[in-house]
């Protein structure tokens, strides 16, 4: 995937990512090894396949549900905070300014 997106540069192609809330479900199922990659990939493909047809009734609201739902372990509770501080008050800085940073990225995207 980076080798992809290096060489897409040359050729102005969109960037490939990993999916993001692929990985949270899989890490909220106790996925120890990448062959969990491949059966979920597998399972994806076959969603897309067979299932597709099925997935146009299903409203907008309820598949970002399910995004939220996975992802929403991944918010940083306040433990996280007192942690990244007694490592190094300096995480929490970068920490913050990176999260602004994105969040901004989204809002512009999403107006």
């Amino acid at each position: 995937m980076g080798l992809s997106n290096l060489f897409g540069t040359v050729v102005s192609a969109y960037g490939a990512c990993g999916s993001f809330s692929g990985t949270c479900i899989q890490s909220q199922a106790g996925a120890k090894t990448p062959l969990t990659g491949l059966f979920s990939g597998s399972l994806v493909l076959i969603a897309i396949l067979w299932l597709t047809p099925l997935f146009y009734y299903i409203p907008d609201a309820v598949l970002a549900a399910v995004i939220i739902c996975s992802v929403a372990e991944l918010v940083s509770s306040p433990a996280e905070f007192r942690k990244l501080w007694r490592i190094s008050g300096t995480y929490i800085y970068i920490f913050v300014i990176l999260h602004f940073f994105f969040f901004e990225i989204a809002y512009y995207l999403l107006k």
